[in-house]
């Protein structure tokens, strides 16, 4: 059903882990939420995922049970660095923003046409 956006980062915020094993994944705009909010996030290892999660990720391989078994005791076994991988969840989401994307975006529909990009590293083209 639905769920509100601050019911959304409630539970992100006081989850064990954000589990997303997808077998295919455009950007993981899920897992970059729960970072965002602090939560360890268990993620596939391969499409765009690992670069959302960057080192703050636990990887897995979303077609073995067995391994995401494995990877949820790990971090059960290992509680005493939780608070760690709380905030290297949140450092990893910082990195990410609208704003950036959006100039990104820009500066590639700007190169494709064969203009001078109008936004390169903080300076406005004016």
């Amino acid at each position: 059903g639905y769920v509100s956006d601050a019911e959304l980062s409630a539970l992100y915020s006081g989850c064990f882990a954000f589990v997303f094993p997808s077998l295919y994944e455009g950007f993981g705009l899920p897992v970059l939420e729960a970072m965002s909010c602090g939560a360890p996030v268990i993620v596939s290892h391969s499409t765009s995922l690992p670069e959302v999660a960057g080192q703050a990720g636990f990887y897995i391989d979303p077609a073995c049970a067995a391994g995401l078994c494995r990877q949820m005791q790990q971090l059960t076994d290992q509680a005493a660095q939780r608070d760690q991988w709380r905030q290297a969840s949140r450092d990893q989401a910082a990195g990410f923003s609208w704003d950036k994307a959006a100039h990104i975006a820009l500066q590639a529909y700007e190169t494709v046409c064969g203009r001078e990009p109008w936004y390169i590293e903080g300076k406005e083209r004016r």
